[in-house]
């Protein structure tokens, strides 16, 4: 199966964002593809740090490969997230919940850790190629 990449990058306020169109096979249409919608990375310097989990329109993946995290769900306890657990936020439906999520990151060390989010555009034929809505943390190997 041959795949396209189409990219385009920007720079806003020291902010890289990225949109990247993937057009995997032969199929022009608008269900092959997969759009990448917003990357960031942000520098967590030594301490703690917490960020609020709010999932909007799009599929949200966050990654700490240096670190150890606690995912704070609130009225349900925690998760610890290791440094190979890719976070997986749903998209918000009618019927979703409004219970509050939390990510606690705390960097021990003296040198900045890197925390990776990215979101991607929903497609129904990918969310049911993948078993989107099965994930919530993926193990990456």
């Amino acid at each position: 199966m041959d795949t396209e990449k189409f990219r385009k990058r920007t720079l806003k306020k020291g902010l890289f964002s990225e949109e990247v169109w993937f057009n995997m096979g032969t199929a022009k249409n608008s269900s092959s593809r997969l759009r990448l919608i917003h990357f960031a990375e942000d520098d967590c310097q030594y301490g703690k740090h917490t960020f609020p989990v709010t999932p909007g329109r799009y599929w949200v993946f966050l990654l700490v490969p240096q670190a150890k995290r606690r995912l704070i769900i609130h009225g349900s306890g925690s998760k610890q997230l290791l440094p190979t657990d890719l976070y997986v936020e749903k998209p918000l439906t009618k019927t979703a919940s409004g219970v509050r999520k939390e990510e606690i990151l705390e960097n021990n060390t003296s040198m900045p850790v890197k925390r990776y989010y990215f979101a991607v555009e929903r497609n129904v034929y990918i969310e049911q190629m993948f078993h989107l809505d099965e994930l919530e943390i993926v193990h990456l190997p």
